[in-house]
This record gives C-alpha cells, sequence and structure tokens, in this order.
C-alpha cells in the first residue's frame, strides 16, 4: 500500500491543483494524508470538497505548525507501507506514483527514492530565476538514475518528491524536528546514507514546483536555508566551513553590478546569496558552530 502526505499550511492557492494532480494520476494511491498546520485560510474547505468525492482522502492537524512535525505526524499515521512526500504548491507528473510503486516493487531492498523537480510556468521575473537558481545551482538534477551516496545537497532527495519504506522511517525516528520548516529533509537523506540504506535517485520521479514570486519571500526562503545549513554542519559535519565559492560567486555579482551588467537578475541573485550567508551566520550563533 501506498499513502501520500502533503504537509500544509494556508495554501488555499495551490491545493486544488496538487489533489487534482494526484487523483488524475495513473495509480492512485492507497490513501492521501493532508496534514494541516492550522491554516486560517480555504485550505480545509478545498480539501474536505474533495474529501467528498474521494474517500481514500483523509484530514490529519498538526498543532505545531511546522513541516518536520507534519511529516512525522503523516508516519505516524499513515497505513502504507511505503509513505511519499510531496507538498501543497507542487503538481505530481501523472506517472509519479506508478514509478514510486514499480521501484519499490522491483527492489525489496531499497529504503527510498525520489526524483526531480521541475519548474512550473513562472509568474514573473521573480519566480523564473527563483526557479533557476534552486534547480540549476542548488539542487542539480541529472538526467540519469543513480544510487545514492554522498552527503550532499546537490541531487540529495527532497521531500516535495521522495517515498520511504515506511518502518525504516519509523526504525530511524522519523523527521527530527529540531529542523522546523528547513532542512529535515536533507537531514533525514544524510541520516539513511550513514545507516548504510539504498536510496535511488530516478529522473522519472517528477514533480512540477511553484517557487516564490516576490523578492520578500525568495529572502526569508534562503535565509531559512542558510540556518538549516548551519544546524547540519552542527549535526553532521562537526567543524568549521567556510563557504569560500558562495563569497566569490557575491563578489562575481557585486562586480557584474557595478559594470551594469544584467541589473534585474544579477541583484536578485545576490539578494539570494546575502541571505543565505546571513541565515548562515545566525544560524551559526544560534546552534554554536561556525558555518559562514
Amino acid at each position: 500500500m501506498i499513502s501520500v502526505a502533503v504537509v500544509v499550511r494556508n495554501g488555499g492557492t495551490t491545493i486544488d491543483k496538487t489533489l487534482s494532480s494526484l487523483l488524475d494520476g495513473s495509480l492512485l494511491p492507497d490513501e492521501i494524508l493532508i496534514v494541516d498546520g492550522l491554516s486560517h485560510d480555504n485550505t480545509l474547505d478545498i480539501v474536505r470538497g474533495f474529501q467528498e468525492r474521494y474517500g481514500i482522502i483523509r484530514i490529519v492537524n498538526n498543532p505545531q505548525k511546522d513541516i518536520a512535525s507534519g511529516r512525522n505526524i503523516a508516519l505516524r499515521e499513515s497505513v502504507g507501507d511505503i509513505l511519499a512526500y510531496t507538498d501543497a504548491d507542487c503538481i505530481v507528473d501523472k506517472d509519479w506514483v506508478f514509478h514510486i510503486a514499480r521501484r519499490f516493487a522491483e527492489d525489496s531492498s531499497l529504503a527510498g527514492c525520489g526524483g526531480r523537480m521541475l519548474a512550473l510556468p513562472p509568474r514573473n521575473w521573480v519566480e523564473e530565476i527563483a526557479g533557476k537558481i534552486f534547480l540549476d545551482e542548488i539542487m542539480q538534477y541529472e538526467e540519469k538514475a543513480r544510487y545514492c551516496d554522498s552527503l550532499s545537497v546537490a541531487g540529495a532527495l527532497i521531500t516535495a518528491n521522495s517515498a520511504y519504506r515506511r518502518d525504516i522511517l519509523l526504525s530511524i525516528g522519523g523527521f527530527d524536528q529540531w529542523f522546523g520548516n528547513y532542512g529535515e529533509d536533507i537531514d533525514l537523506f544524510w541520516r539513511l546514507i550513514k545507516a548504510g540504506y539504498k536510496l535511488l535517485y530516478d529522473p522519472n520521479l517528477i514533480v512540477y514546483h511553484r517557487f516564490p514570486n516576490k523578492v520578500s519571500t525568495l529572502i526569508r526562503k534562503h535565509f531559512g536555508f542558510g540556518i538549516a545549513s548551519s544546524k547540519l554542519t552542527k549535526k553532521h559535519i562537526s567543524k568549521a566551513r567556510i563557504d569560500l565559492f558562495l563569497y566569490r560567486a557575491i563578489m562575481k555579482d557585486i562586480v557584474n553590478l557595478a559594470r551594469l551588467q544584467t541589473p534585474p537578475e544579477t541583484s536578485l541573485r545576490l539578494c539570494q546569496k546575502l541571505a543565505h550567508m546571513t541565515g548562515k551566520i545566525y544560524g551559526s550563533m544560534k546552534v554554536g558552530v561556525l558555518n559562514i
């Protein structure tokens, strides 16, 4: 059995498309868990509308509101042998559940699998650049399937597009709620690798994602990524890290701006990098590690 979990808070503008994509797929999951973090918009009204038509949808409350807590609630509440995760601002490919089922059926030793993320048509130029930054510079998805064995962010299995054997997630304690809204999926991915579990990246597992279309939203997100980077450093690396690549990239953007080369795009990329750097510094002070 396959359960799909969608953790959401105030996702009323997007969750209808997420649910439609899951319900219109070539293979239906056995259940869809909507883990709601006390939404105060019309999220639950939309979900209940689908629930009246499809008996496989269940709503579970997440009083702690954050994503890591929601993912653990889904882990405890789900009934499937396989637990797949996606997000409320995503649209899954029509064969997403089918490919998940196929991979686990083919290999009984497989602990988890995940795939690539593609950008939905951007609403404006901010969203277009935000998608390029995340997909091309951070995640760097490949075209070929491969087994995962390195502690990296690039190519990691993230919970907008991944599935795991439920008993294995339970055996390692699920998601670390210390991470809150950022980095909980990378931490899980790294812990599974360290424990020797077999994880597969399959480019046929495709999820289409919505990216920030406001500068302020992009800055908040990458500030959060920076904090998560320091938490991951504290937990998994335990030594000082200085990201010279980030500082070289910041200097390159500054030089390009001084030369008036592609000012809007370069300005946005610089804002993203500065937000990430600031998050790393703040996170370093907060958790007691040097990650700058």
